[in-house]
């Protein structure tokens, strides 16, 4: 066949289909490297927002067990006051990332896009139940200290 046609070119497409697949598994690497990166910061952020501020935590649950509220009362009111934080935080995380994939995938792969319900609704629960367990074991001070010694330190 190149005999007959000099000018003419052949491709192995086993090797440009390899080469591709290689290209895009990098791509993905990088893809689930950067989730991660940003999985970890947000953690770090949210321990960081904890701690920060668990004083004022203990000043508003020294008045409210002063006032007559109960452990489970301010339990529930942390409770609540975490999943608010975790609902928001995670509808605001699927929203920014949705719109940026959906840009990315539009006007950068031109293709059409599909937006992973299951998984968005997945991640969202995880993100609002990590949100939950690391504000009550970091508030876990709130619910222990008496009103009376918190009082007497200041």
């Amino acid at each position: 066949m190149v005999e007959a046609y000099p000018n003419v070119s052949t491709l192995d497409l086993v090797q440009v289909q390899q080469a591709v697949e290689e290209i895009l598994g990098r791509v993905a690497l990088a893809i689930r490297f950067m989730a991660l990166f940003s999985l970890a910061a947000g953690a770090v952020v949210l321990v960081g927002a904890v701690a920060a501020s668990r004083y004022q935590r203990v000043r508003e649950a020294v008045l409210l067990r002063t006032l007559g509220a109960t452990r489970g009362q301010l339990l529930r009111i942390l409770l609540a006051e975490y999943a608010s934080l975790g609902v928001l935080a995670a509808a605001t995380a699927i929203l920014l990332s949705a719109a940026a994939a959906w840009a990315l995938v539009r006007f950068g792969f031109d293709a059409a896009f599909a937006l992973p319900v299951p998984a968005l609704l997945a991640l969202a629960g995880v993100v609002v139940a990590l949100t939950v367990v690391v504000g009550l074991l970091g508030s876990a001070e709130v619910l222990r200290r008496p009103p009376l010694e918190v009082l007497r330190a200041e």
